[in-house]
C-alpha cells in the first residue's frame, strides 16, 4: 500500500509539471497567434474614379457636376478625360506601380473591334511610405474615333460605344507581414457613339472598401499548437484527480458504509453541527455499533452524529449525566 502511495504521489508530481509546462506553453502560442494576427494584417483602404468633361460644339459644358441637359455625340466638340486612384495602407510599403490607359472600339455584343489607344507604362517606386495617389487628365479624338467606328462597324452593331481603360498594377513588400503583395485594378469609362439625344452620364467607376488581407499563414498553425495544449493540459488535471482519487480508496467505502450505518438505524440517530464538551462526563468507548444502540433505547436517549474529519472518521454518542456512550466510526487500512 504505501509502494503504491509512493508510486501515484511521484506520478502526481510529474503530471503536474507537465501541466503547468502545457499552461506556460498555451499562453506563449495563444499570445504568439493574437500578435501574428495582428501584425499579419494588412489594412488597405483603396477609392478610386474615373469619368470625363464634354464640351460640345456651341461651347456647352457637361461634367458631373452638370448633368440637367442632353446633347446629341454629334455636338460633341472636345472630350477631357482624367481618372484619379488613391490607395492607403496602415502601414509602410516598398516596391513599385504602374499604369497604363488604353482605349477600344466596341460593338454592343462587348467585342473589341479596334484598338485606337494605348499610353505607355508608367512606373513608379514606394520606399516606407503608406499612400499611392495617380490622377491624370487625357484628351480623347473623340471625332476621330467615331470616323473609325463608322468605317468598320458591321451592319448589325447600332450601338457602338468608346471604352477607355485605365489598369493599375503593384508589387509591394511590408516587413511586418513578411509577405509580396500583388494586385491590379482596372478603371472603365464608357463614351457612346449613338447620335440621339443623351443625358450626360459618363460610365465611371468608383469604389470605397476596406479589407485586411488573408495573410494569416501561421494562424492555424498557432491554433492547432494551443488547442493540443489545451487537450494535454485538461488531460493531466484529469489523470491527477484520478490518481489522487486512487489514493484514497476508504472514501468510497467509508461513504457507503456510514450512509448503511444511518438508514439502518435512522429512528435513534440525530445529526449534530460540533462535537459537545465531553470533558466533565466519563466517556465509555464501545465496540459495536450495536452495543450503542442499546444504550440508546435503554435509557431512551438519541444517538448523536457528528462527522469529525470528512470522509474519514464520524463519531456517535449517547450522552447521559455523568457518562457518554461512544462509538467511533472509520475505514481502517487494516480493515479493507
Amino acid at each position: 500500500m504505501k509502494k503504491r502511495r509512493v508510486l501515484f504521489s511521484i506520478l502526481i508530481v510529474l503530471l503536474t509539471i507537465l501541466t503547468v509546462i502545457s499552461l506556460y506553453f498555451l499562453y506563449y502560442f495563444n499570445a504568439k497567434r493574437k500578435n501574428n494576427n495582428y501584425q499579419n494584417a494588412l489594412k488597405i483602404t483603396e477609392n478610386s474614379k474615373m469619368s470625363y468633361d464634354v464640351i460640345t460644339s456651341n461651347g456647352t459644358l457637361y461634367n458631373s457636376n452638370i448633368k440637367t441637359s442632353s446633347y446629341t455625340t454629334d455636338d460633341i466638340k472636345d472630350i477631357t478625360a482624367y481618372f484619379n486612384y488613391n490607395l492607403v495602407f496602415d502601414k509602410d510599403v516598398e516596391g513599385n506601380y504602374t499604369y497604363y490607359i488604353v482605349g477600344n472600339i466596341v460593338d454592343d455584343t462587348n467585342n473589341i473591334l479596334k484598338e485606337v489607344y494605348r499610353s505607355e507604362d508608367y512606373k513608379y517606386e514606394i520606399t516606407n511610405g503608406n499612400i499611392i495617389n495617380l490622377t491624370n487628365y487625357f484628351d480623347v479624338n473623340y471625332s476621330s474615333f467615331k470616323s473609325t467606328y463608322n468605317d468598320i462597324k458591321t451592319n448589325t452593331s447600332t450601338n457602338g460605344r468608346l471604352v477607355y481603360q485605365v489598369v493599375v498594377s503593384y508589387s509591394l513588400y511590408n516587413d511586418s507581414i513578411d509577405k509580396n503583395m500583388s494586385y491590379s485594378k482596372t478603371l472603365e469609362m464608357t463614351i457612346p457613339f449613338t447620335s440621339t439625344n443623351i443625358k450626360y452620364n459618363p460610365s465611371s467607376t468608383y469604389s470605397f472598401k476596406e479589407f485586411s488581407n488573408d495573410l494569416h499563414a501561421n494562424d492555424n498553425t498557432y491554433l492547432i499548437i494551443c488547442l493540443e495544449f489545451s487537450g494535454a493540459s485538461l488531460l493531466f488535471v484529469l489523470i491527477i484527480a484520478l490518481l489522487m482519487e486512487s489514493m484514497n480508496p476508504h472514501k468510497n467505502i467509508y461513504a457507503s458504509e456510514l450512509k448503511k450505518l444511518i438508514e439502518k438505524n435512522k429512528s435513534h440517530i440525530i445529526k449534530i453541527s460540533f462535537l459537545p464538551d465531553l470533558s466533565k462526563k466519563d466517556v465509555l468507548f464501545v465496540d459495536n455499533f450495536d452495543d450503542l444502540v442499546e444504550a440508546s433505547s435503554t435509557f431512551m436517549l438519541p444517538i448523536d452524529y457528528v462527522e469529525i474529519a470528512k470522509n474519514m472518521e464520524a463519531v456517535f454518542l449517547v450522552i447521559m449525566d455523568k457518562y457518554t456512550y461512544v462509538y467511533k466510526f472509520s475505514i481502517k487500512d487494516d480493515k479493507k
